[in-house]
């Protein structure tokens, strides 16, 4: 008991106690708050994406990569367009043939047109799809 009256009579290392315990509450009172909202954080990705409908985009044209890196890989290639800021597009082909999909440059960067529409793959990490539109790739440089 005499060490706490030692201790509690020093000025400067009350203030730091005090100061201590107020900042730890803070911390914990915003890290509960934070796991027990329901509220949805804010994504700036979801707020960049295109508006559904005509779509006109630059990107290259890959395999889309599987969402789950852990489970076993596939040699079927799922089309996509990877545009600069590294988002993924499945590409969709305007009628039952995909041949405008199979036919597309691999790797190279291309304008294709088409409609876009939101929405990501269960499989692969995309934000939505396009469907080709006809005789809508463009090779460019």
């Amino acid at each position: 008991m005499l060490m706490i009256k030692r201790i509690w009579g020093n000025s400067q290392l009350r203030a730091a106690i005090i100061l201590s315990v107020l900042m730890l509450t803070l911390f914990g009172g915003i890290v509960f708050a934070r796991l027990t909202s329901d509220a949805p954080i804010p994504n700036n990705e979801t707020a960049m994406l295109p508006k559904e409908g005509p779509i006109s985009i630059e990107g290259k044209v890959v395999c889309l990569p599987p969402k789950d890196t852990r489970a076993p890989s596939t040699t079927v290639c799922i089309y996509g367009l990877q545009d600069d800021t590294g988002r993924y597009y499945m590409l969709r082909s305007h009628d039952d043939d995909s041949q405008d999909i199979v036919d597309l440059p691999m790797n190279k960067t291309i304008t294709v047109e088409g409609i876009y529409s939101r929405g990501g793959s269960l499989a692969h990490p995309t934000i939505g799809d396009i469907t080709l539109n006809n005789n809508e790739e463009q090779e460019n440089g």
